[in-house]
């Protein structure tokens, strides 16, 4: 009699877990559905929303430079460019706000899952003493939907 009483109250035990368990696992698929449904509508897609999430695909690492305080000529510097993509991507080109910006080097090949510099000419010429200079550059490449990356450089004189 004793063993079947211990039988009956694991029995019990197991059936409750199970319960408990099966709730758990369906509050996790509504969840699941719940997050899915608000990215597709948001975003249009889960590729997108996950990309939205992590950041462009291809992107300047540092969008913002500073380049501190020029004398008049001409100045390298570098903008360091991320592929997370599985391909390799071209930088085919780039155009700064002003003539003062230039790059030099292109094109340049950024290896899948790699960072690469292209560099960025800066040619300062005179202007009033300790004037702050900004300007905003974009970079051209031939991955769908970053054809078009940026940023700006900033600098004193």
């Amino acid at each position: 009699m004793l063993n079947r009483r211990v039988i009956d109250r694991v029995s019990q035990g197991l059936r409750a877990v199970l319960k408990h368990s099966s709730l758990a696992a369906l509050s996790f698929a509504f969840s699941a559905l719940a997050v899915t449904a608000v990215a597709v509508f948001r975003y249009g897609s889960i590729s997108q929303a996950i990309e939205n999430v992590r950041g462009p695909a291809v992107r300047v690492s540092d969008s913002s430079i500073e380049l501190g305080r020029l004398t008049v000529g001409r100045h390298r510097a570098n903008v360091t460019i991320a592929n997370s993509t599985a391909e390799q991507i071209q930088v085919v080109g780039g155009r700064g706000s002003c003539q003062c910006l230039s790059f030099p080097k292109l094109p340049v090949s950024v290896p899948p899952g790699e960072r690469t510099a292209v560099q960025l000419l800066v040619t300062t010429y005179p202007s009033g003493e300790g004037q702050s200079h900004e300007h905003e550059f974009v970079l051209f490449t031939n991955h769908v939907g970053s054809e078009r990356i940026g940023g700006d450089v900033r600098w004193r004189q």
